[in-house]
């Protein structure tokens, strides 16, 4: 599910946005070419906030929409390969 989900997200972004997401989805790749199970993403104090205000109709594109839905799924090592990303997502789109 997190994979497909930020796979999807990839589909959505435009070029500079993919350049975010293609070294994480290479590395999730290489790392686990399978899921594996684990504890649900911990509490990120960085992005504590943000990820809700971006899936409720914050002022954001839809394929960072899709990106906070595989967080919300991810497992706490798809975690730290999709954080970088996001972090940089919440300085280009902050909440008001």
């Amino acid at each position: 599910m997190f994979v497909r989900t930020v796979a999807e997200a990839g589909c959505l972004a435009c070029i500079p946005a993919y350049e975010l997401l293609r070294p994480m989805l290479v590395e999730r790749k290489r790392q686990h070419p399978k899921p594996q199970p684990g504890p649900p993403t911990p509490d990120d104090p960085e992005l504590l906030g943000w990820p809700y205000w971006a899936s409720r109709g914050g002022n954001v594109p839809s394929f960072v929409r899709t990106l906070v839905e595989a967080e919300i799924h991810a497992c706490a090592g798809d975690h730290e390969l999709l954080r970088p990303a996001l972090l940089k997502l919440k300085g280009r789109y902050p909440e008001p």
